[in-house]
């Protein structure tokens, strides 16, 4: 099996030096990652609670693939992994935008001085933001974005574009490893020449969403507690870290790495707004099963870009 994936990753190796796209020294370091990785197939994670590691097992031996090949895969939790060391910054500060109800970008700064309404409505909401330690740091990170960042009215999504609509305009490293290693290349679609992504984040400034909170009960959603999860998964987005893969564990609700760190700063901005946690990502029903709080009811810190153990 591994002369199988060394054939695989030496195929994609003559294809890179073809591409221009394709940038060889970050391919050479993708590689190196994947022979240490051995054949793991990254579609889907098991979370356990209590020893943070991440097993593929069961997937894997569906595929023929025995469970002494596999490398364990583990996750290093750090007390300030949640925004990551601060290296990448714009100096300028001016990465975060605001497209007005007039259609009209405006820089941050500039929004503070707007009389449009839609912008008055941003600059309010993140002013919350920041009331929390957690939501300023968000705030700060957001407008030293390597990409540019643009909030608008809609329905609250973060969609990873670039301004003239080109989606995914960076790979994400979890997505860059699985192409490595299943030889699923994304080069036809997506960009393959950085990591991370600017775009938009897409905001209902007029509706609160309902959501279950840790006492059983549905209440509305405050719309700057909606706007700060749409900005982590922004933030997420410009490091190179929308996890997409599946969640799956005892106690645990089957959703995406990226929606269980969403709704962790979700719930880091509720709890110091005085609000109870949300418990459920999807509305609740009979076919939910687990949360995103854990036994003790505390919310759940999902790590991404884990690193492999040897």
């Amino acid at each position: 099996m591994l002369n199988h994936v060394l054939l695989q990753l030496n195929a994609l190796f003559i294809r890179s030096l073809i591409n221009k796209k394709l940038k060889s020294i970050f391919l050479l370091g993708s590689f190196a990652f994947c022979l240490s990785a051995n054949a793991l197939d990254y579609t889907y994670i098991s979370f356990f609670e209590n020893n943070k590691v991440r097993s593929t097992a069961e997937l894997l031996k569906m595929q023929g693939i025995e469970k002494d090949f596999l490398t364990p895969y583990h996750c290093t939790v750090l007390k300030d992994e949640l925004f990551g060391l601060d290296l990448i910054q714009n100096p300028l500060r001016d990465s975060l935008n605001i497209i007005t109800s007039k259609n009209k970008v405006l820089t941050f700064k500039d929004g503070l001085s707007s009389n449009d309404k839609f912008a008055k409505k941003v600059i309010v909401a993140i002013e919350k933001i920041r009331e929390s330690s957690s939501g300023r740091i968000l705030i700060e990170r957001m407008m030293k974005s390597p990409y540019p960042l643009w909030i608008k009215a809609g329905g609250n999504r973060f969609d990873p574009r670039s301004f003239e609509e080109r989606p995914m305009f960076g790979i994400n490293k979890a997505g860059a490893l699985s192409s490595f290693i299943t030889n699923r290349l994304q080069v036809d679609r997506i960009s393959f020449n950085q990591f991370g992504s600017g775009g938009f984040v897409n905001w209902d400034s007029k509706k609160e969403y309902s959501a279950m909170e840790s006492d059983g009960k549905v209440r509305g959603t405050p719309t700057h507690i909606a706007l700060g999860h749409e900005l982590y998964h922004a933030y997420d987005s410009i490091r190179g870290l929308l996890d997409r893969r599946m969640i799956k564990g005892e106690g645990l609700e089957f959703q995406p790495a990226i929606e269980y760190r969403a709704v962790y700063m979700e719930n880091l901005l509720r709890r110091d707004a005085g609000r109870l946690y949300r418990k459920y990502y999807s509305p609740p029903s009979k076919s939910v099963q687990g949360s995103m709080l854990d036994s003790k009811g505390r919310p759940i810190f999902l790590p991404t870009d884990c690193y492999i153990s040897h």
